[in-house]
């Protein structure tokens, strides 16, 4: 993993739960946040009933449907990324993967939390209705897997970028647009990196 990913995905994260917890006075302390899987899991027994509503229209929170899209976003990546652990032959490859689980997972905590509390009772959107990128590695087999992992997650990353960049100008929520400027941040050096393993590997 490179040590400017690791940089800015630190700095990026830090800012986030600080602006985070000053706004929304959201628990932030290393015990939450380090449960993020666990906090996915509970929350099901709070999360909003599953029913689609109409496409994106003034009804609808933007808020809403970019947490329910970021949410299914990051469940992609995290999928994506578990396959690395075990099919993936470099290690800088397998230690973003870890990253990436890791921050999601607490992402996702985040947003589902924040769900529950701005939107109590809200049925489950449509989302944005953005391109959200690949959702799986796939392709030809005969393509070494790490080659269509680095394809599949810049395209990924690309999909979460353009939604971030959504929110910054649409939420009403600071805390929102504070995890967007952090997912904009982590992510374009993540696709930078990955362009770069895949160019000194691959030739492409």
């Amino acid at each position: 993993m490179s040590r400017v990913v690791a940089t800015v995905r630190i700095g990026a994260v830090a800012s986030m739960l600080l602006i985070a917890a000053a706004c929304s006075g959201v628990d932030e302390s290393p015990d939450s946040i380090s449960g993020g899987a666990v906090a996915t899991e509970a929350s099901t027994a709070t999360a909003p009933p599953v029913h689609a509503t109409s496409e994106l229209d003034a009804e609808v929170p933007f808020d809403a449907m970019f947490i329910d899209s970021m949410v299914e976003h990051h469940r992609g990546a995290i999928a994506m990324a578990e396959r690395v652990r075990f099919e993936s032959e470099r290690p800088e490859l397998r230690a973003m993967a870890e990253e990436i689980i890791d921050a999601q997972v607490a992402e996702i905590g985040q947003l589902e939390s924040w769900r529950v509390e701005w939107y109590p009772g809200l049925m489950q959107t449509d989302g944005m209705g953005m391109a959200m990128g690949d959702m799986e590695v796939i392709g030809d087999e005969a393509v070494p897997f790490d080659q269509r992992f680095i394809g599949a997650m810049i395209a990924h990353h690309e999909g979460a970028v353009g939604m971030a960049e959504e929110a910054l100008t649409q939420s009403e929520h600071e805390e929102l647009r504070a995890l967007a400027q952090a997912i904009i941040d982590a992510q374009t050096a993540e696709i930078a990196q990955l362009e770069a393993w895949e160019a000194e590997w691959f030739g492409s």
